[in-house]
């Protein structure tokens, strides 16, 4: 349960890569690059805690990640 965070990289060469930072729990999944993923979870645990979900432009060379929040699909 509980609400996730989506960051994900549109350009670059890390394009698709993606982060899944959850309300509890530990976040899943890397953009391949350890500056990029801890900038991917600061992100994603700020969206949370504000329940919003706008692009945030960051990352590696200023790349757009998208970064949306919301609750996961039912089982």
């Amino acid at each position: 349960g509980g609400r996730v965070a989506l960051v994900r990289v549109v350009e670059g060469p890390r394009a698709g890569a993606s982060v899944v930072c959850r309300t509890s729990g530990a976040p899943e999944g890397t953009t391949g690059d350890a500056a990029l993923d801890a900038a991917a979870v600061t992100a994603g645990t700020e969206l949370l805690a504000k329940g919003r979900t706008p692009t945030v432009l960051a990352g590696e060379a200023g790349a757009p990640r998208f970064a949306g929040a919301g609750r996961p699909p039912p089982p």
